[in-house]
């Protein structure tokens, strides 16, 4: 049960912020979005405190609520002649948004993947090498699906379909998430969970493959030797 609130809460702030405001005015999904933040982070904040969550706060969460903060100022902000322009391309300073917040995670040498893949992975093996180049290159694929996924938004207004809801929920939403899920199941069953298992299998195999290495060459210096004493033989023969 617990686990199951953790998976909903886990990336619920940055959902909101991708798509109440296409169910809503833009300007009223943005302030549900920020109300909504604060009771997520709470409810988070109180099983990171009770150890249910290893990591708090992540960077999607925080980096969320500047963004919506943002698009809010921009909200009041814009002029009339710019609100055309402004709606028009929101998903995709959205996308933009988040983009740098991946980017900035990887800059700082803490990927977002590594977030949230560390809530699977024992803490004495957070500092494993290879844990750290696997989310690296796990934030890097998510850089380029969130460029996908930033275009994808676009297309129903390249086809002149801007405003049709259904081409906005396929191309905003429904891929989108689509990216997610498929791009979330690779973690969960490509990438290890245990790293000390790996290291001790990657050393038992080597330690395997030395000791078939001597056993090879003792027997080649067996098979040497006995050449030698039946040269040997030969010449007193």
């Amino acid at each position: 049960m617990i686990q199951t609130i953790v998976d909903i809460l886990n990336n619920s702030i940055i959902v909101a912020l991708m798509t109440l405001p296409m169910f809503t005015s833009s300007k009223r999904g943005l302030w549900i979005t920020l109300i909504f933040a604060p009771f997520v982070l709470l409810v988070k904040y109180i099983l990171y405190s009770r150890g249910y969550l290893k990591v708090f706060p992540k960077f999607l969460d925080i980096g969320a609520i500047i963004m919506t903060v943002i698009l809010l100022i921009l909200e009041y902000k814009i002029d009339k002649k710019d609100r055309k322009i402004y709606e028009k391309y929101q998903d995709l300073i959205k996308y933009a948004g988040l983009l740098i917040i991946v980017i900035i995670s990887l800059i700082a040498k803490n990927p977002i993947t590594s977030q949230y893949r560390k809530e699977n992975v024992p803490k004495s093996q957070w500092d494993n090498e290879q844990f750290k180049k696997d989310n690296v290159d796990a934030t890097k694929i998510w850089v380029l699906l969130i460029i996908l996924m930033g275009v994808l938004s676009q297309i129903p207004e390249l086809i002149g379909n801007g405003k049709n809801q259904l081409y906005k929920l396929i191309f905003s939403i429904l891929l989108p998430l689509t990216i997610f899920v498929i791009m979330r199941e690779y973690n969960q069953k490509v990438l290890p969970t245990n790293y000390g298992e790996a290291v001790e299998r990657s050393v038992s195999e080597l330690t395997k493959n030395v000791k078939q290495v001597k056993e090879t060459v003792q027997k080649g210096q067996v098979k040497e030797s006995l050449k030698s004493d039946v040269v040997q033989l030969k010449k007193e023969i």
